[in-house]
């Protein structure tokens, strides 16, 4: 296997001080680089839950063994602390549709319960389409009621997903704990349900893997890792369809699993990511995503999907894997982009043009696919991205106190609908309550705004942060054994200037990482036992 090491146009800049304050102008990628000394070790797991540095470390530990280390790992969902207009809009949300949506319908009162009940597009006993939009909205709401320390929705989220913890913990074979392993099976003879569920489910089985990976990296409860190494030690995903981005795929499990992998260290989990890695039909995917024109399907389901071999790049260094997303991207893009910054897609791709719709859940999707490959590559070019899709298609498909939402969008509509002419469903572009009657885009919404704030501020591999899109925030992690705050003072994006401030119990040096353009950098750095100041610029 092919491997390639990625190189980012670095500025270097080694200073004697404790950092205290600078200002940049805000417009697009910097990426600046104050080198430090040693990396803070990791820690045993115990039975007592971890705290979120240790759960950090154990991320860093582990991807440092890898044949391709990413450039950057999320921190903890809540180590992100959005202030001003972008704070109010989480506020919004938890207020709104995240922290609402389990009293708009009985699809989040029951879904991943085990109970039988009765919702559009259900298989009986919870499977197909509930377990993906409950699944969807667990992500989000675990995540931001942590960013907000919001008690209620954390609690919310916590049953629910506890359930599936026991459930796992206490017998259950995968995520869908009360139902033997075979409604994940694809092939066979005697298998429950139809082929269409058992494909839906293993999509659904990813969205709760990623719902998990958030929960634990979020409290550090060592019996939530236990559920997510036991379901990825041996479960067995179906090949991915590699002619068109349907049916809903189980490769999408693999991004979970790599990072269950990533926590834990338990190298069962790796085994088994590597022997589906290494199948014929998943090298062939690579070789023809590399080579042959984009096929064609839902835009969902591309986004989910085009990211699945560069999440294997890490640990295979295989440069092949991370090329075939990259020129898949590309030319979903080139040949469906719209200036939202994604492609279009009603649901399916359709090209260019001035009335073309997304899907909202597409919005999502993109933004987490841009996610991976910004802490993959540190291309900037991902960061740009996922800021564009965050500040234009997020925001359009949601009302102003984040209560209502549309399933579909377009980019010139009036009064809330766009010329009846042009839409095969105009009811998915009225807002409502659940975003109409299929809930998966009301359900992703709930998502968005996480995804942006855990993507503001990451860990650097060699033991710094790094500032990957902006916005007003603070930002308090463990650097070497130090509590360590940043603040961005500003109302990006709404100016093009940005204040940030350092702040450390004791002085300590690191990397840090700057997303800016071609722009000059101006520096300041103060002692803090001396009144001495001293100005470096760059550019």
């Amino acid at each position: 296997m092919a491997k390639r090491f990625r190189h980012s146009n670095l500025m270097k800049m080694t200073l004697n001080h404790t950092i205290n304050s600078f200002s940049i102008p805000a417009a697009a990628c910097i990426v600046l680089l104050l080198f430090s000394g040693t990396s803070h070790a990791a820690t045993t797991e115990t039975a007592a839950a971890k705290s979120p540095a240790e759960v950090v470390d154990a991320m860093l530990k582990n991807y440092r063994t890898a044949e391709a280390p990413p450039r950057f790992i999320p921190l903890a969902p809540d180590a992100v602390d959005p202030k001003g207009w972008l704070r109010d809009w989480a506020a919004a949300a938890a207020k709104g549709i995240t922290g609402d949506l389990m009293n708009r319908h009985i699809v989040f009162q029951k879904s991943w319960t085990g109970e039988d009940f009765k919702s559009k597009g259900s298989a009986g006993k919870g499977l197909r389409w509930p377990l993906e939009q409950s699944a969807y909205w667990l992500d989000g709401s675990v995540r931001l009621g942590h960013i907000l320390d919001n008690e209620k929705i954390k609690q919310l989220a916590y049953d629910r997903m506890d359930m599936v913890v026991e459930g796992v913990n206490n017998g259950g074979e995968t995520f869908i704990w009360w139902e033997p392993k075979e409604v994940l099976q694809v092939d066979g003879e005697d298998l429950p349900f139809d082929r269409f569920t058992r494909n839906f489910n293993n999509w659904a089985h990813a969205h709760m893997g990623r719902a998990l990976v958030a929960y634990y990296r979020a409290t550090g409860k060592p019996e939530i890792l236990k559920a997510l190494t036991k379901v990825y030690s041996d479960y067995q995903m179906p090949p991915l369809n590699k002619d068109e981005f349907l049916p809903h795929g189980a490769a999408t499990n693999l991004d979970p699993m790599l990072m269950t992998y990533a926590l834990s260290g338990d190298k069962k989990v790796l085994d088994n990511a590597i022997k589906y890695i290494d199948t014929d039909h998943f090298q062939q995917l690579i070789t023809e995503w590399r080579t042959e024109d984009l096929p064609d399907g839902h835009t969902v389901l591309y986004y989910e999907h085009a990211r699945v071999p560069a999440t294997t790049y890490t640990w295979t260094g295989d440069n092949e894997a991370l090329e075939a997303t990259e020129r898949v991207l590309q030319l979903g893009l080139d040949h469906h982009g719209l200036p939202v910054g994604m492609a279009s897609g009603q649901e399916h791709l359709m090209g260019k043009g001035s009335i073309r719709g997304l899907e909202t859940c597409t919005a999502a999707a993109s933004a987490y696919t841009y996610r991976w490959m910004l802490q993959l590559t540190g291309d900037r070019k991902y960061a740009d991205q996922l800021e564009q899709i965050f500040l234009n298609a997020g925001p359009a498909a949601i009302s102003r106190d984040y209560d209502l939402a549309c399933y579909f969008q377009t980019m010139n509509r009036i009064d809330g609908v766009v010329p009846i002419h042009t839409i095969k469903n105009i009811e998915g572009y009225r807002f409502s309550k659940t975003a109409g009657p299929t809930l998966c885009c009301v359900a992703n919404t709930t998502r968005m705004i996480p995804d942006y704030i855990e993507s503001m501020w990451m860990a650097s591999i060699d033991g710094g942060l790094a500032a990957l899109v902006y916005g007003p925030a603070s930002v308090t992690a463990d650097v070497k054994g130090n509590a360590v705050t940043i603040e961005s003072k500003t109302s990006y994006p709404f100016t093009d200037k940005i204040a940030m401030s350092v702040s450390t119990d004791t002085p300590v040096q690191f990397p840090l990482y700057l997303q800016a353009g071609a722009i000059r950098l101006r520096l300041v750095s103060m002692a803090r036992q001396s009144n001495q100041r001293r100005i470096a610029t760059a550019s």
